[in-house]
């Protein structure tokens, strides 16, 4: 304890850089693994609806949107970076918005979301659809709507398997945007509303509280 304060100012400094460096490795991390979280959902979504993946179809993913057949519409110009939008098929725009996510274009998967969210409210995919509605506002920078996607998913899908996840990513919210009081109070829930959550995720919600000082 006592060293700690004789440390010479260069070394402490240093330790400081060292901290900054750490933290700045950790949010590029954090942005891949979403990243490949979403490759990876955009790939199991395919084999349950029975679509092959690019390789597959044999090509490289189109960028060019697609005009839907059943309202006749020109092809959408959300940023380019929606392959199609159809206008009665929500597991297809939930599947160009994943593409998107995949590709950076987080302004046109946001797009597609929303569409996806008003027009069909009730889709069995609508846990997945606020889940990502929360990550990628919150690669845009939108902290607050990133928190109201997760809480909402909280609050009307906690059963489904997106349950912890809108738990711990809510806590994540919360303490960017300096609540952390209520950020110990969710993450007390995860250990008894999901105990069987996948490890990365308790590993998380372990961090979260360490820097909210949760006892």
């Amino acid at each position: 304890m006592i060293a700690a304060f004789l440390l010479p100012a260069p070394v402490m400094a240093q330790d400081q850089q060292l901290v900054r460096e750490l933290l700045s490795r950790v949010d590029v991390l954090e942005r891949q693994i979403i990243t490949l979280t979403g490759k990876i959902e955009e790939l199991e979504f395919r084999l349950r609806n029975g679509k092959p993946s690019p390789q597959q179809d044999g090509g490289a993913t189109s960028t060019a949107p697609i005009s839907s057949p059943q309202d006749g519409r020109g092809p959408s110009s959300a940023d380019g970076g929606i392959a199609s939008i159809l206008a009665n098929d929500p597991d297809a725009i939930f599947r160009d918005a994943l593409e998107a996510i995949r590709q950076g274009k987080h302004q046109a998967a946001a797009q597609a979301l929303g569409e996806l969210a008003s027009r069909f409210p009730d889709a069995v995919i609508m846990p997945d659809v606020l889940y990502w509605q929360g990550q990628t506002a919150r690669r845009l920078g939108d902290e607050t709507l990133a928190a109201s996607h997760f809480l909402e998913g909280m609050q009307r899908f906690s059963d489904s398997s997106r349950g912890a996840d809108f738990l711990v990513e809510t806590a994540a919210s919360l303490m960017q945007l300096g609540e952390t009081n209520d950020v110990c109070a969710i993450l007390a829930q995860l250990s008894d509303n999901y105990p069987n959550a996948r490890g990365l995720l308790v590993t998380r919600a372990r961090q979260i509280g360490t820097n909210a000082s949760c006892s």
